[in-house]
């Protein structure tokens, strides 16, 4: 009879402590109040506009050659830091103000492709490094916490927003003729633009910090709208750029994906 109670009593208090550890994974997962959070992770932006190019040059039996490419105007891959205050009126919504910024530099990107047989040079692909620039992104997001919890440790969410991406050249160097027009104009364009995307709370054993992970991408008008032809003369070999026209199929809508990783602060 002993044995059974005390059997009995170790079941009662498995399920118990059971019971508590789902009840407080639970208390973990879910969202409320303040949360202040800070990131860093990678960016990467599609094009932020495409021209047509054609080179020209001679042959080693002394015959002049032509060939037509298509040279992509973007900011180059690069890290990526932010930090955001969000408000989680209840378990399921919440707010937030969230800011970003990518240290990253132009750069001029064609096809190896269209570019075979064309004589290696930089009035070609463009030198390695152009200017440095800073992709800063401001806004104001609606979150959405999913209804689920994968293995009780998660909290999944969505959110939409807008906000405002500004591309800040951070020093007076070489500019692509593709970004002079742009760039001499304004050093710092911005765009209205709208942002969407995923994230996920993972909390650790401190009960108020928790690890971050988010998936974004800001949409929006390209800032470089206004390109001129230009003429760009290599050791051997001439490259002539086009304005954008239609026939080029010119950029209108470029894109800013951010993939962070950090630590968030509930103020429970």
């Amino acid at each position: 009879m002993k044995r059974i109670f005390a059997g009995t009593g170790l079941i009662a208090v498995a399920l118990l402590t059971g019971q508590t550890q789902a009840l407080a994974a639970q208390e973990l997962t879910r969202m409320g109040g303040f949360v202040l959070s800070a990131w860093a992770g990678g960016a990467a932006n599609s094009d932020l506009q495409r021209t047509r190019a054609r080179a020209d040059w001679l042959g080693i039996d002394g015959r002049p050659n032509t060939r037509f490419f298509e040279r992509r105007l973007t900011a180059a891959t690069s890290m990526s830091y932010g930090a955001g205050l969000a408000y989680w009126v209840d378990q399921w919504w919440g707010v937030r103000l969230r800011g970003s910024v990518a240290p990253s530099h132009l750069q001029i990107a064609v096809s190896e492709r269209e570019t075979a047989g064309i004589p290696f040079d930089t009035a070609v692909t463009g030198p390695n490094r152009y200017n440095s620039i800073r992709v800063w992104t401001y806004d104001a997001q609606l979150l959405v916490r999913l209804p689920i919890s994968p293995g009780r440790r998660v909290a999944p969410f969505g959110f939409l927003g807008a906000g405002r991406v500004e591309y800040e050249s951070t020093e007076a160097g070489r500019l692509p003729p593709e970004a002079a027009v742009t760039f001499v104009r304004d050093p710092r364009p911005a765009r209205f633009a709208g942002v969407a995307g995923l994230g996920a709370a993972v909390p650790l054993q401190w009960e108020n910090l928790a690890l971050s992970f988010e998936l974004s991408v800001h949409a929006l008008r390209t800032p470089v709208e206004r390109v001129f032809g230009s003429r760009l003369l290599g050791e051997n070999i001439e490259v002539t750029t086009s304005s954008v026209s239609p026939s080029s199929e010119p950029v209108t809508l470029t894109t800013h994906v951010q993939l962070l990783i950090g630590c968030s602060w509930f103020f429970r």
